[in-house]
């Protein structure tokens, strides 16, 4: 089973030391995960540079991890193991980021949810936010979603550590235009069973 770890990135000077972290971590043989990182120069945003990076690969399971992350010891090992206890071994397995959420920012998923999915692992009418929860909401509807919390990416964000600055990439997608597309269109795409109705 072949892993393809998608990085859409903006900012490449972290990429480095995560994939470092990626390679050392994994907790699986290198031969059995691939590491592919695009740089969004367009800023076209998260969930629209998931999807494009997900046509690219036909790997069995897709992983993402933001460039803000740093995952830890035996986090794709732990997260396989918890995968193959769904049905027919496949589904979507949130990654732990520390604060014991059951949301998952950060994931390993197989593909053969995707046509359960409109074929979108992220609707790409989200600008940043909210895209994680509808994830999650439709996959736990076909019991396909589990959280392994000690599958641990940390994630080096503001929101969670007050410490980590905002730049401008963050001020961007947390902005109160960003924020309030996003909670719209989830509540819209909610009350119609996923649908976007123009």
């Amino acid at each position: 089973m072949k892993i393809m770890v998608i990085i859409p990135t903006i900012r490449p000077e972290k990429l480095p030391y995560l994939f470092y972290r990626i390679n050392r971590d994994a907790g699986i043989p290198k031969k059995d995960f691939t590491i592919f990182s695009d740089i969004d120069t367009n800023r076209i945003g998260c969930p629209k540079m998931v999807n494009l990076m997900v046509q690219k690969t036909e790997s069995d399971m897709v992983c993402f991890l933001g460039d803000d992350t740093c995952p830890q010891k035996d986090f794709l090992s732990i997260a396989l193991e918890k995968m193959k206890r769904f049905k027919g071994g496949w589904g979507l397995v949130g990654l732990g980021d520390g604060t014991k959420r059951d949301l998952p920012c950060h994931w390993l998923g197989s593909r053969q949810l995707l046509p359960h999915l409109d074929y979108e692992f992220f609707h790409t009418g989200y600008k940043h936010c909210y895209c994680d929860n509808e994830l999650m909401i439709r996959c736990k509807a076909m019991d396909k979603f589990e959280m392994a919390h000690d599958a641990l990416v940390l994630h080096n964000h503001p929101l969670i550590y007050p410490s980590v600055p905002w730049d401008e990439d963050y001020e961007r997608v947390y902005s109160d235009k960003y924020s309030k597309h996003d909670s719209e269109l989830f509540k819209h795409r909610f009350d119609n069973n996923w649908r976007t109705v123009k």
